[in-house]
């Protein structure tokens, strides 16, 4: 409790046998229960929460704010409920828990397409970089008082409202930027901080024990940080609305231009080509695709640019247009070819952004009605085929 009438949620009251899991008496948030808004539409939410009179309060606040609550003791309960379909507006996740923790929940849940747009808040004691930096909605800090919590769901319930007014294609790719800054940027970072912290503490130098990372990793971890945000700083914004024809052919030559400063060194074949979309875009795909050739055959390290052993083609092929980019690089792993298009797939000459390019390249295809693969040609090289609709 806290001084007057604002109650708080202290994780140092009645811990269980984990020190970082919160628990409080059934009845401490009942004088700090928030005003009762008169909604006309009811929400659900989940409360997933090992401690079982903490999770018992939460839902019994929630229950007199007008909410329809569901309870469950770990994220494995919480997946399986959440998997038979009923409906969740959002789910207050704890992270310490037997069984399946809020981590892998969190994991699990963005993996199933059809769970992972329901947004989650994170309730913690944990203040260490790894539970900060989770892929979550919000992070409200342990302890916290009860009209906190309700504020905090209410912004997140109407942030999710407002997303469900965005088109489905720009709505996923601000998700994937979301979900790539918060995996590409804090799992590097929260290496730096805690190579740092341990500096800090210790007055060692960075990299002085074994088991610390040494300078030239640091490093690595910051560049990495570098080309995420520089991949990012570059993804267009459709506009669907502003639908034309383009002239793939031309933004071919665009992109060789924008990522080797000219056709010079690629074997070029063009032919009529023509398809109904938004140029930005266009031009992303195939400077995209041309970018990972050339980190594939000259190492991704801000700006090699050698194009030797890149061949393109465009043309029509009966009711499509088809864009071959071929390279004589490093073939990709057979364990590796069914995730390239997963953000985390860090590319054949450790271009950390490959994933990311590649994933955003296949949902802009396949939201003009397209199609893509990347296979392994027979001999060596990779090859990266698109097919669009030819434009009438």
């Amino acid at each position: 409790m806290s001084a007057g009438n604002a109650e708080t949620i202290d994780p140092n009251v009645n811990t269980t046998s984990n020190p970082r899991t919160a628990d409080v008496s059934p009845s401490s948030m009942e004088r700090d229960k928030p005003d009762r808004s008169s909604a006309t539409e009811k929400r659900s939410l989940m409360v997933v929460e090992d401690n079982e009179a903490l999770r018992m309060e939460i839902a019994e606040l929630f229950r007199d704010d007008g909410y329809e609550v569901v309870e469950a003791a770990d994220g494995a309960t919480a997946l399986e409920i959440l998997r038979r379909g009923l409906p969740v507006d959002v789910v207050l996740l704890d992270l310490w828990m037997p069984t399946m923790d809020g981590w892998r929940f969190r994991m699990e849940q963005r993996r199933d397409p059809a769970l992972r747009d329901v947004p989650v808040v994170v309730l913690t004691a944990d203040d260490s970089a790894q539970a900060q930096t989770i892929d979550a909605d919000a992070v409200l800090p342990k302890p916290f008082e009860a009209h906190e919590l309700c504020e905090t769901v209410r912004n997140v319930l109407a942030r999710h409202q407002n997303d469900q007014a965005v088109p489905a294609f720009v709505r996923d790719a601000m998700a994937l930027i979301a979900g790539a800054v918060g995996h590409e940027i804090a799992n590097p970072l929260t290496v730096l901080i805690h190579s740092l912290e341990h500096a800090r503490k210790t007055g060692r130098p960075l990299g002085d024990e074994p088991s610390e990372p040494n300078i030239p990793e640091l490093l690595e971890q910051c560049w990495r940080m570098v080309d995420t945000i520089r991949s990012l700083r570059d993804l267009p914004i459709p506009r669907w609305s502003q639908k034309r024809e383009v002239d793939l052919a031309r933004a071919v030559q665009t992109a060789l231009g924008a990522t080797v400063g000219g056709a010079n060194g690629v074997l070029l074949e063009q032919g009529p080509a023509r398809v109904a979309a938004d140029a930005q875009v266009v031009h992303y795909i195939c400077r995209a695709l041309l970018r990972n050739a050339v980190e594939a055959v000259s190492g991704p390290q801000l700006g090699g640019t050698t194009a030797a052993g890149i061949e393109v083609h465009v043309g029509q092929q009966g009711d499509d247009v088809v864009l071959d980019v071929r390279d004589n690089g490093p073939q990709i792993p057979a364990e590796d070819l069914p995730r390239v298009f997963s953000p985390d797939y860090l590319g054949r000459g450790r271009g950390w952004s490959a994933g990311l390019r590649l994933w955003f390249v296949r949902e802009a295809v396949q939201s003009m009605g397209g199609s893509i693969e990347i296979f392994n040609d027979e001999i060596s090289g990779v090859h990266s085929r698109v097919r669009l609709p030819a434009a009438a």
